[in-house]
Order: C-alpha cells, then structure tokens, then sequence
C-alpha cells in the first residue's frame, strides 16, 4: 500500500535542526534490548531512534508496553531523547530522563511529531559502560568463596 498523502517537504521546519546539528543513530527491532548496542549508538549521536514491527504478532498490549519499557530504560541510560518508530505499534517520543513525552494514541496508522533535544553530554554508563557492575559482581563471588570456610 502506497502512502501518496507523505512527500518529503522542500525544507527542514524552522524549530528543527539542519543536517549539520542532528546526528542520529537506529536502533532497529530488538536493539533497543541490548544495552551495548544502545551504548554504542549514543555515543556518536545526538538522537536515539528505533524502529520495529510487532505485525508477527498480532499487536500484543504486553510486548509493545515492554518494548516501551525497554525504551524508557535506554534513553535515560545514556542520556539521549528517543523516538519510537513502530509499524503496528506505538510510536513515541521518550525524554533523555527515561519520560514519554509524546505517544500515538493508537495502534492506527499516523504521524507523531514532537519536539526533541539534541544532547551530546556523556552518561557515566556511556563513559566507562559495564566495567562497575561487573567488577562489583566479581568481588562479591570472590568474597563469597572466600567466606566459606570448609568444615572440619
């Protein structure tokens, strides 16, 4: 089906920042689950998007509030506006604080706009990424084998 009513318009709107100020970076289908993907992608980029289908499976509420789950969650993780592009889905705008600033209000076929901002700061997760929690974990298996003490 062909979408006729959409063209690209001559110019970008006045309150939308050229080419040279927006540097996006895609997240497509379940990236938005990898936190290193995520991570990787914020750090070149100024705007996080994401796109996704849940047509294979006939629009479950549950999958698409987990998705949006899933977005909240990378968006203020590394600090980046979201926009959630979703065929069958919800499309919506998440804030660089993990809150929805806009949502469809359907499932039905439509445009969502809203205004973003642009960030280029660094989140300490975007600095050093999994390293504390994964050496926070060794150290409590370490000082777990080194508590038990074998009985005599």
């Amino acid at each position: 089906q062909q979408a006729q009513e959409y063209q690209t318009g001559p110019e970008f709107p006045k309150s939308i920042a050229g080419p040279a100020d927006l540097n996006t970076a895609s997240l497509i289908c379940s990236d938005i689950f990898s936190a290193n993907l995520a991570k990787n992608a914020a750090i070149n980029s100024n705007l996080l998007i994401s796109q996704t289908s849940f047509s294979f499976s006939k629009n479950p509420e549950d999958l698409i509030w987990l998705d949006l789950a899933a977005g909240k969650f990378r968006a203020a993780e590394n600090g980046r506006y979201l926009v959630k592009s979703s065929n069958f889905g919800r499309s919506y705008i998440v804030s660089d604080q993990g809150v929805v600033v806009k949502m469809a209000s359907n499932l039905d076929s439509q445009i969502l706009t809203g205004s973003v901002v642009l960030k280029d700061n660094k989140t300490m997760y975007n600095k050093v990424g999994d390293w504390p929690i994964l050496l926070a974990s060794l150290s409590v298996i370490l000082a777990s084998l080194l508590w038990i003490r074998p009985r005599q």
